[in-house]
């Protein structure tokens, strides 16, 4: 998975639903992007302490978020939401919903 801004700005001009609900989670591309999990990992696993833990024949990579934060700020602008299919409060439900632009649409159901 990678992150372009630029990718995703051209799919939206070109007619992209940014809530497209995806995968046996049902995650919508603003879920997808994993900024939290990387954030929360290289907080763990790189800072001072633990990276001076490492024996000689490890290497410690710090992951790169920018171009995934970028991705979420373009979703986020453009209507992105998190689907939370699996909560009681489901932002994008089973039936039909709304797009973006207003309409009704299948595209955005599950189920």
């Amino acid at each position: 998975m990678c992150g372009s801004a630029d990718f995703v700005e051209k799919l939206i001009k070109a007619g992209a639903e940014p809530n497209v609900v995806a995968t046996e989670y049902l995650l919508t591309p603003f879920e997808w992007a994993k900024v939290s999990y990387e954030e929360e990992r290289d907080r763990r696993l790189n800072d001072f302490d633990q990276v001076n833990r490492l024996d000689d024949t490890c290497l410690a990579i710090r992951p790169d978020i920018k171009p995934f934060k970028q991705v979420l700020e373009v979703l986020g602008k453009n209507g992105g939401v998190e689907a939370k299919a699996f909560s009681n409060n489901p932002k994008i439900k089973p039936e039909p919903g709304l797009r973006s632009n207003g309409s009704m649409e299948r595209q955005r159901c599950y189920g």
